[in-house]
């Protein structure tokens, strides 16, 4: 499971109802498409794009909306009819009431203040490319072809990725699969007979 945090703005808007109440609406891009990402990874940096097929066939029935990745503090979800999600050239919008609430209230509230500007995404990978940096001036590129489950979307304070642990584990694990299995039980035993040469 993987989060990614996008530096995007997040329109807050107020809207009159017949009965003479208002509702606070937020919307957001949740993923944009074909656009780098910072850099991402503290000891193997590499810089990520999503492709605009990448949503192609991901049932999005099931996702839901949450501030800050916490799945306590639930803002919309789609099978509720409280989150509409929307795909355009740009990437994937996301637009929900705001919850009467004390986290949906206090999210508004931190909105309008401009103290939360950004928005994440928590998802699978079913298909990625990587393309290896060629010198140490370059980065190694990630383009992610394929996701496999989206499962969150929403505000976000700070972002989650590198540092969260399930993105951290992610990543390492994808790593680990870039790189060449190595039997050290065995490279062991070989240094330790070519010490014992004579």
């Amino acid at each position: 499971m993987e989060k990614r945090f996008l530096n995007e703005n997040i329109n807050i808007e107020t809207r009159s109802k017949e009965d003479g109440t208002s509702e606070d609406i937020i919307t957001g891009y949740g993923i944009v498409f074909n656009k780098e990402s910072r850099v991402l990874g503290a000891w193997d940096p590499f810089i990520e794009t999503i492709d605009k097929r990448a949503l192609e066939g991901v049932n999005l029935n099931d996702v839901v909306a949450t501030f800050n990745h916490n799945f306590d503090s639930i803002l919309a979800r789609v099978d509720a009819n409280t989150l509409k999600l929307s795909i355009d050239e740009n990437g994937m919008k996301y637009e929900f009431k705001a919850p009467n609430t004390t986290y949906g209230r206090d999210l508004v509230e931190n909105l309008k203040n401009g103290n939360v500007r950004g928005s994440s995404f928590m998802f699978t990978t079913k298909k990625d490319r990587w393309t290896e940096s060629k010198s140490v001036n370059e980065i190694t590129k990630r383009e992610i072809l394929e996701i496999d489950q989206l499962i969150e979307v929403g505000p976000v304070t700070m972002p989650a990725y590198p540092d969260t642990t399930a993105a951290k584990r992610s990543f390492e694990q994808a790593i680990e699969e870039r790189q060449p299995k190595v039997d050290y039980d065995k490279l062991t035993e070989k240094l330790t007979q070519f010490k014992n040469r004579k």
